[in-house]
């Protein structure tokens, strides 16, 4: 459900010739982020916690997402948000 409007947002911010870099560089973004700091925690989580060996994995991945997606992810969005209107202007006149 997320990546269309930060998808939008990256396409309504860049102007017309930047677009698919614009684009790019959200994909980026997330891919570096998700794929290389995801499994990064949830690993140091494991080991910090370090119960019976089945239920490790298990309960640092539901630490780590529930984390991310309450915390981190929140946050981000908050403040990614806080300008959206004024950029989407900005973005516009100039365009």
């Amino acid at each position: 459900m997320f990546f269309g409007p930060s998808f939008a947002m990256s396409q309504g911010l860049a102007p017309l010739r930047m677009r698919a870099v614009a684009t790019s560089l959200v994909l980026l973004s997330r891919l570096l982020v998700g794929l290389g700091l995801g499994p990064l925690l949830v690993g140091m989580i494991s080991d910090h916690l370090k119960p019976n060996r089945r239920r490790r994995s298990g309960l640092a991945l539901r630490i780590g997402v529930r984390g991310y997606r309450e915390s981190l992810g929140g946050g981000a969005l908050l403040l990614g948000c806080a300008t959206c209107r004024e950029d989407l202007v900005r973005a516009t006149k100039y365009a």
